[in-house]
């Protein structure tokens, strides 16, 4: 009798323990998840910002396209796949010296964007923009810019931006 009393104590305690568990180590899991998601995000776009730019070096002139697709499979093994279901495609944004969009200097940073009201695209940014060493806002939101700060990173563009992706969250790398 009492081995089986020890045994429900011992399957109390194991239940008690993986509860306790689950509870102050649930967010950790979460963060780290998010953390990865959005290192992969940034180690995406530099893989197309390298691409493009061996593509200027080996050809003399600018990768001439908004699509990455092109660079592959010569410049780049494949154009990674979309991380979340809501994200925009790998893309180029071309920018003048002034960060303004430009029709003329192509590409100027390598981008992937994400909706204003995707909760997931908004923690991906800011994890992003973290670890650019961004700071991010206090209510943990992207900080808001008219153009990208510094070579790599994460915004919400606000203005004129980059022209038509005004209110998105844009992570970018420059090429």
């Amino acid at each position: 009798m009492s081995n089986v009393l020890i045994g429900i104590i011992g399957v109390i305690l194991f239940i008690g323990l993986a509860l306790a568990g689950a509870l102050f180590l649930g967010p950790r899991f979460q963060e780290a998840t998010l953390n990865s998601k959005a290192a992969a995000i940034a180690q995406s776009n530099a893989q197309i910002a390298n691409a493009a730019g061996l593509y200027r070096v080996q050809e003399g002139m600018d990768w001439a396209s908004t699509n990455p697709v092109g660079l592959a499979p010569s410049y780049l093994k494949s154009v990674p796949p979309v991380t979340t279901s809501r994200q925009y495609t790998y893309g180029f944004r071309a920018l003048d010296g002034n960060l303004a969009v430009s029709s003329t200097v192509l590409p100027g940073y390598s981008s992937t964007g994400w909706p204003t009201d995707d909760a997931e695209g908004r923690s991906l940014c800011a994890a992003i923009a973290r670890q650019s060493g961004q700071t991010v806002n206090a209510d943990g939101t992207p900080p808001d810019s008219t153009s990208p700060q510094g070579s790599t990173g994460c915004v919400r563009i606000i203005g004129s931006g980059w022209g038509n992706i005004q209110g998105l969250y844009v992570a970018y790398t420059r090429i």
